[in-house]
């Protein structure tokens, strides 16, 4: 009967296991889907802004995209030098 009861508690364990990996891996796929349909939402949301954007404000746009990734190379450089002169 011993046997019994120590059999069982492992499936009871086993079953509760499978049950809480099930429960996180369905809470994990949840929130990959929120965060994928957020993304598209945003996504679409800046391509209808983009459509409503006349010609020069786009190039207005590209040139600040520009400036801004020369500004951060500036950085990244100083701190490179920074670092390696520790």
């Amino acid at each position: 009967m011993n046997n019994y009861l120590n059999t069982f508690e492992n499936i009871t364990q086993s079953v509760e296991q499978l049950l809480k990996y099930e429960h996180n891996s369905l809470e994990i796929k949840q929130e990959a889907m929120a965060k994928a349909i957020a993304f598209y939402n945003d996504f679409l949301e800046q391509q209808e802004r983009y459509q409503q954007e006349t010609p020069e404000q786009r190039e207005a746009e590209k040139v600040w995209i520009y400036q801004q990734r020369q500004e951060l190379a500036q950085m990244q450089d100083g701190i490179e030098v920074i670092l390696n002169a520790g």
